[in-house]
This record gives structure tokens, sequence and C-alpha cells, in this order.
């Protein structure tokens, strides 16, 4: 019999607070954005009053930098949680050791290890609630009789092979799934329409309230004060796949020919790799030596005085599988909650939070001659830029993380008492 792993308001004594354990398959800190959400949602569930215990294995830190920080620090989050750290071998400090298919026969043994000690270990924590975005340790707490909460940010291989399980996917208890986009292939897959909810990511607020104004943030940190500046703040290159950095570098050169005054193309968040190749392309583009800013990533609590002292922000994904189907993104959150004109790649995915003309500007992917257009439409119309920032501001208030965890905890309640 599974079993029930949550109970209803009225049968949890007044007290006692839900114990959730989240499990992870994640190096922490991790640069990359998935760290990010998994601490967010973490402090949010606690937010929400959970006892919240992060379920993680060792990994190697290749970034010396970040070895030793500590990862409530790295991400701003508060300390309202425990993350537990489980000794395990780490696959990945073989990789370019081994050959190619030997490194990628042993990962993938790994992460199907890591998914069943891991549930092992989740069991004996004896949770109220079990929430994974990992196919893998979804699997297993399903199989463990444990109906775990699956959070889903693609469907990708793993998501796949869990979806031929039928006894794994009717023992999730419930999918999260990042977009709507998402839902649909999983019901496709097999999974009931009744067990997938839709729940985009979000954005912590606090962290906007009380901004300094775009010249202070600008003076903060060094940016040119009369300059119109046009950005992306972000990571460069995701997967091994850049992110539109180089069709916003030739749109900005092209505002650049349009525009009389100053004009800066400022990108922050790393990694640094491909930085002389932006350089050159900012040159052939029109962009004055200078006036190219390429900066790696800084400290989470830094992130709103980036956005903030921006005139244009930029969302230029390119139009492939993973941006046009699986991204529900924290970045036009971040961008609505410093109040900054939105400009973003008119994709499905990023259609089900923007809307063109009423809370950002939407373009064609891929072509830097409608990004540039798109950034004059902004800059050009007082009206429009009103108009995008006054429904921001209606809107963001309903994608905090926190409200995002209490309408996870809320389902899972309503569907236990039914």
């Amino acid at each position: 019999m599974r079993q029930k792993h949550m109970t209803t308001k009225r049968e949890r004594p007044r007290n006692k607070r839900i114990r959730l354990v989240y499990v992870a398959n994640v190096r922490l800190p991790t640069e990359k954005a998935h760290g990010y959400q998994i601490m967010k949602m973490c402090e949010a569930f606690s937010e929400n009053g959970c006892d919240v215990i992060l379920l993680r294995p060792h990994r190697f830190q290749k970034n010396k930098d970040l070895r030793k920080a500590d990862p409530f620090d790295y991400y701003a989050v508060k300390r309202g949680f425990r993350i537990c750290t489980i000794p395990f071998p780490d696959p990945l400090r073989l990789e370019g050791i081994l050959p190619a298919p030997g490194f990628r026969l042993l990962h993938a043994a790994g992460i199907a290890l890591w998914g069943l000690v891991s549930a092992l270990i989740a069991r004996l924590l004896r949770a109220d609630i079990y929430f994974t975005r990992d196919p893998a340790c979804a699997f297993s707490l399903a199989l463990l009789g444990l109906s775990p909460i699956f959070e889903a940010h693609s469907v990708g291989r793993g998501v796949r092979r869990l979806a031929k399980s039928r006894r794994a996917v009717n023992g999730i208890a419930m999918v999260v799934a990042v977009t709507g986009q998402i839902r649909r292939m999983l019901i496709e897959l097999g999974f009931s329409e009744g067990s997938v909810i839709v729940q985009p990511d979000s954005v912590d607020l606090s962290m906007y309230e009380g901004l300094p104004g775009k010249r202070e943030c600008r003076e903060k940190l060094g940016l040119p004060v009369e300059a119109v500046i046009i950005g992306f703040v972000g990571r460069f290159i995701v997967m091994g796949e850049e992110r539109g950095v180089p069709q916003l570098t030739r749109a900005v050169g092209e505002v650049c020919r349009r525009v009389g005054e100053k004009v800066i193309l400022l990108c922050v968040g790393g990694p640094l790799d491909n930085v002389r190749h932006y350089l050159d392309l900012a040159a052939k583009s029109g962009i004055p030596e200078g006036n190219a800013l390429f900066f790696d990533r800084v400290p989470s609590a830094e992130v709103p005085l980036w956005i903030k002292s921006l005139d244009v922000a930029v969302i230029p994904y390119p139009p492939n599988e993973h941006y046009s189907f699986f991204v529900s993104p924290m970045k036009a959150f971040e961008y609505m909650a410093a109040g900054v004109p939105v400009v973003a790649s008119d994709l499905p995915s990023l259609r089900e939070i923007l809307s063109d003309g009423r809370n950002a500007v939407l373009v064609q992917p891929g072509d830097p001659e409608d990004i540039a257009e798109g950034i004059m439409r902004v800059l050009a119309d007082q009206a429009l830029r009103d108009r995008l920032m006054s429904e921001m501001s209606k809107e963001i208030v309903k994608y905090t993380w926190i409200k995002r965890a209490n309408r996870i905890i809320e389902e899972v309640l309503k569907r236990n008492a039914r």
C-alpha cells in the first residue's frame, strides 16, 4: 500500500512542523542557476513552516574560489534549514581521464546509485514530504513507496526513462512542471493530467525592496552614469550553448548607430572564456572600444544592483528546444522585480510569463536586427516604458518563492484531504 506521506491541516497537531526532505544531486555552491533555485526553494519551504533537510552528495568543487564558500552566504539565503552532505564517490572527477564511452557509463551508474542511496537515507529521515527535481531520485523514492513530489525542469532522457516505469509514475504523488510546455510533454509520456501542475520559477522580492535609484546603482558599481546601458545579467553559456550574447552584441552595435548618446553593452554572469570573441564581435558590430563590458558572476546580493543600473534588460535566448519549451526564466522575474523594461526572445516558454506590449517587448529569437528594433522601441517610447513598468509591478507580486512553495504545499494538502 502506498505510504500517505502527509496529513491534512486538521489532522496535524497544532505545533507540529511539516518535515520536508529535499533530495538533490548537485554541487553546492555552483555557479549554475539550478543551485540557486534549489536553495531558494528550501528557504521558501522553511518560511512556510516546514522543517527542511536538503540531502545531497559530496561533490568535488573544481572552482577553487568556491571550495570553502558557504552555500547560505553564497546564495544570500537564510539559515532556516539544514544541509546534509553524504559522502559519495564523484564520477565527475574522472571526466577527461576515462575514455568518453566509459565515463558516460560510469556517470549514468553514479546517477542511478545516488538515486537509490539518497532514497534509502531519505526514508530513514521519516519525512512528511519528499521533494526532488532529479529523475533518478524520484524513481527510487517512488519505488520505495515514499510518494515524492517531482519538479520537472525538462523532458530529457532521465525524465523519459522515469516515464517508462508505470510503477514509478504511479508512485509519484505530484509533478510540478515549471512550464506549461513541460506539462503537455509529460502527459504525452503517460503522466495523468491531474498529477501534473504548473508552477513557474520565481524571485525574492525582498532583495529588490529599497533599491537605490539607477544613478546611485551605477555609481556604486563604477558604471557610466549618463550612458544608455543595455544588458543581460545571467550566465553567458549554459550546457555548452550560448544564451544569445553574440546576437545581443550585434544588436547593440546597431543601436549605437541609431542613438546619438553613449551606449554601453553590459553583460554580467560569466564565464569569461569567450570574452575575447565577444569584444572582437563588438568592435565589428560598431560598438566603440570600451563600451562593451563583460563581468564574471557576481554575488547573489549584488545582482539587483546590476539589473537596476540598466536602461533596457534583454533576454536574448536562442530558439532551441531547451529555451523554447523548458525554461521558466528567473531572469525575467528579476528584471521585472527591479522595474527595468524587458526585451525578450519570443519563445513559447517566455510567452507563458511575458506578453508583447503589456509587460515586455518580444522579438524574433536569434535575430540581431529585430532585437535592436525591440530595444529602440523601448528607448524611444516613454509611454511604452511606463506601461511596461506599471504592468510588471502588478504582476511580479504573484511570482515569489514563498508563494510558490505555499501553493505547492497547499496542493499537496488538498490532494491528501480527498
